[in-house]
């Protein structure tokens, strides 16, 4: 399983992008379409922790 793939699978969702040795993943997607919630329990399907980073 690959974050990206599952991620880009998901409707609403135009692109994501995972450094797994920086521990992030940035998602492009539509709020109408699919929420942040979704892709943390996408990402947690995958085996992985996921939380919503704060930018400063």
């Amino acid at each position: 399983m690959s974050i990206d793939f599952d991620l880009e699978d998901s409707e609403g969702v135009a692109r994501a992008k995972t450094s797994y040795a920086q521990e992030e993943c940035e998602v492009e997607f539509d709020e109408e379409k699919f929420s942040v919630q979704q892709i943390i329990e996408v990402i947690q399907r995958t085996g992985y922790q996921a939380k919503l980073k704060q930018e400063n």
